[in-house]
């Protein structure tokens, strides 16, 4: 349940982020936010097969009772995510005039997902930090906490969103500053009760990271192909959709934030599943693996 009023809370603010640029009345605006959400959603699914690798990792060695490897573990997951996300981002930034014309868009639609899509893609790391401190969290069981990180970071999008947008002028380019502060609201919620309750992460040791590589990517190369099936499909349509203008791709996007508040139950389940198992399975409760 707190996993599913977490991220219903994103979806909404998500829903709400859109519904402000639409009273710009430019549909170049709103098709530009569906062009640039398009690749950050593809973006952060590496992020996210690291979050249930780590969350899974974690869970295993707090259910056989040994909180300091779960930190340890997920300090490595941390490192791997900082490193892949800011490599991510790297490229994504510098090529994303490119990426925004593959994906179909031109002239000022191009512009402002380009804009948008720069300033927000270099707060990536941040979201990746705060996604898989998260998933630490929610290794020891700690769901409500676990959803206060997402609940800050939707929270902050939505108080900053009508004053960048409208009450500074910032128009697009107000709703990316919003966002970008939001990781960072994230992050400092999820990694204060990380550090106040869970003894905080483990020292940083290269030789471990690299020991720990084989695990981490076990899992989380199955969940990252997992988690970019649905951004590659979202591709393919807004490749499909794009002929056909910004305001036939303007409603499409409305359309993209309203559907996962459908859905963000099962989505929710996908994460939360995985740390109930781990914990069992490490405890060796297999009844209870069976039984999740």
């Amino acid at each position: 349940m707190s996993a599913s009023i977490g991220l219903a809370a994103v979806f909404l603010v998500d829903f709400a982020d859109f519904a402000f640029i639409s009273m710009l009345k430019d549909d170049s605006l709103m098709a530009a936010v569906g062009y640039a959400g398009t690749m950050l959603y593809f973006t952060f699914s590496a992020s996210i097969g690291l979050m249930i690798a780590g969350g899974a990792l974690a869970a295993q060695k707090i259910g056989q009772g040994e909180a300091g490897e779960a930190r340890r573990i997920m300090t490595s997951v941390i490192i791997v995510g900082l490193l892949m996300s800011s490599f991510v981002a790297g490229i994504v930034y510098i090529f994303a005039p490119s990426l925004i014309a593959f994906l179909g868009a031109e002239g000022d639609t191009a512009k402002h997902a380009v804009s948008y899509l720069r300033i927000v893609v270099l707060a990536m790391p941040i979201g990746a930090m705060s996604m898989m401190c998260s998933g630490l969290l929610r290794a020891h069981g700690d769901a409500r906490r676990s959803m206060t990180v997402t609940l800050s970071g939707a929270l902050t999008n939505a108080v900053l969103d009508p004053i960048f947008i409208f009450a500074l002028g910032l128009g697009l380019e107000g709703a990316a500053y919003a966002s970008v502060i939001s990781r960072f609201a994230m992050m400092a919620t999820a990694l204060y009760p990380v550090f106040k309750h869970y003894g905080g992460l483990a020292k940083i040791e290269p030789p471990r990271v690299v020991k720990d590589l084989p695990p981490i990517f076990a899992i989380a190369i199955p969940a990252v192909l997992t988690n970019i099936a649905t951004p590659i499909g979202n591709i393919i349509v807004t490749k499909t959709i794009s002929p056909f203008g910004d305001a036939v791709f303007a409603g499409f996007t409305a359309v993209g934030r309203i559907t996962p508040l459908a859905f963000c139950v099962i989505f929710a389940l996908s994460g939360a599943v995985g740390p109930i198992i781990g914990q069992n399975f490490g405890a060796k409760k297999y009844p209870r693996v069976r039984s999740t």
